[in-house]
Order: structure tokens, then C-alpha cells, then sequence
């Protein structure tokens, strides 16, 4: 979470997705607003993919009683928004952790074919914009090859 501006969020469509920032006190929460015509009642919980706070809102029911309740329960959010681990971000020189060991992220962009590891690196072949989805395939492929061997 970020410190506020003094100028409120503005409200958006009642069937926007994207994440809008909501002033809890001091604080701007990324909140995400969710109307759906099975839910009861308004709900809360914290997306840790995204780090925002989605409220869940039933037909009918208007945003104004969802802002409360989001400030009714402001502590809890920013305590897990908090909580949440910092976003890895994949571009060349970051470091991620396999098992127990760092490996860098070296992009090669004049080499040809797939990307591999490498003793203590991840190498990323091709071009510089598909850098992010070509680590994140690599990554989770040995993600589900590690878990394969010690599942079997």
C-alpha cells in the first residue's frame, strides 16, 4: 500500500475488473470490485496474486455499503495487503530461487532455441519482450518436473 493523496479515488463502472484505489485512513487500497448475482452478501478477501483487496458485491446491493464495509474492516486489509511477499519481477539480472539455490536470470537474445538452466542461472533465449513469459513457462515447467520426481 501506498500513502494517500489527498484527493479521493473516483468511482468507477459498476462492472469494472480492473484495480482502483480506495482511501483507508491514511492509506490507498488497490480494491477491486466484483458484482455477482449468486452472491448474498458483500464480501471481502485479499487476491495475492494481484495484491488487491476484492469486494464481492450481490445484485442490487450498492458500492457505497461495500466502501464501508472495506473501512469498517480497513485494519485487516492493510495488515494482509502487508503481509503479502513483494512481486517477483522476471527481466534479466533478477534472481529467483529453485529449491534452495539462486539461480540469476541471464537473457541471451541472439541465441536460438528453447531456454534452459544453467549452474546457477536461468537462461532466457529470444527476444527481449517475451523475456517475462519465456522465464515463467521455464520456471514452471521445472516447477512441475521437481514436483513429478518426488511425487512418484
Amino acid at each position: 500500500m501506498k500513502p494517500a493523496a489527498p484527493a479521493e479515488a473516483a468511482a468507477a463502472p459498476a462492472r469494472e475488473r480492473a484495480a482502483e484505489d480506495v482511501l483507508l485512513g491514511r492509506w490507498l487500497c488497490p480494491v477491486v470490485w466484483r458484482p455477482s448475482p449468486r452472491a448474498r452478501r458483500i464480501s471481502l478477501r485479499i487476491d495475492p496474486v494481484r495484491g488487491v483487496v476484492v469486494v464481492t458485491l450481490p445484485p442490487r446491493v450498492p458500492r457505497r455499503l461495500g466502501v464501508a464495509l472495506l473501512q469498517t474492516n480497513a485494519a485487516w486489509a492493510s495488515q494482509r495487503l502487508g503481509a503479502l511477499a513483494p512481486a517477483l519481477v522476471l527481466e534479466d539480472g533478477a534472481v529467483v530461487r529453485l529449491g534452495d539455490v539462486p539461480h540469476a536470470i541471464r537473457h541471451e537474445p541472439d541465441v536460438l532455441g528453447e531456454s534452459f538452466l544453467a549452474e546457477g542461472e536461468v537462461v532466457i533465449t529470444g527476444a527481449r519482450r517475451q523475456l517475462p513469459r519465456r522465464a515463467l513457462a521455464l520456471l514452471r515447467a521445472e516447477a512441475g518436473r521437481r514436483i513429478g520426481t518426488r511425487a512418484s
